[in-house]
């Protein structure tokens, strides 16, 4: 299994400077005592405008896959994507896997009773929503409201 870090956006002191955040994996090192160690980690980059942050890596089937939030600067929200990692923690692909209009992120997505099922955060549209797939990992449709605001 892999192990993600998310790097932190550096303190935006003046307008030359922006604020990027990136994820990186690597294969989980049992023989690593220090997390100091930042060796072995292949960059997962978003696309220009974008960042990637708030990683969950699952495994289906012996594929692993990546997500997290896709934040766009131009509208200002997020959405969660999906990627395919090989078996050093390289991209094989990525997609768009999850847009309500409203910013997400915090992909929870686990396994239950043969079901794949996810529940970002999106305190923003007011609700708890669980998502399940129609087809993992790249297809998902609201199952029902958890919790919706009054």
């Amino acid at each position: 299994m892999f192990k993600f870090v998310p790097k932190s956006p550096p303190n935006r002191r003046s307008l030359t400077v922006s604020s990027q955040w990136c994820v990186a994996v690597r294969r989980r090192r049992p023989d690593l005592v220090s997390t100091s160690d930042m060796s072995g980690f292949a960059i997962i980059d978003a696309p220009c405008g974008h960042f990637y942050s708030d990683p969950t890596i699952v495994q289906d089937a012996g594929r692993l896959y990546l997500f997290c939030e896709d934040y766009a600067y131009a509208q200002r929200k997020g959405t969660i994507c999906c990627s395919e990692l090989d078996s050093d923690g390289r991209r094989i692909s990525t997609s768009k896997v999850l847009d309500e209009g409203h910013h997400l992120s915090y992909p929870h997505v686990f396994f239950w009773r043969d079901r794949w099922f996810m529940v970002p955060e999106a305190a923003k549209s007011g609700a708890v929503t669980l998502y399940g797939a129609t087809t993992f990992p790249w297809r998902w449709e609201e199952v029902c409201r958890l919790v919706d605001e009054p």
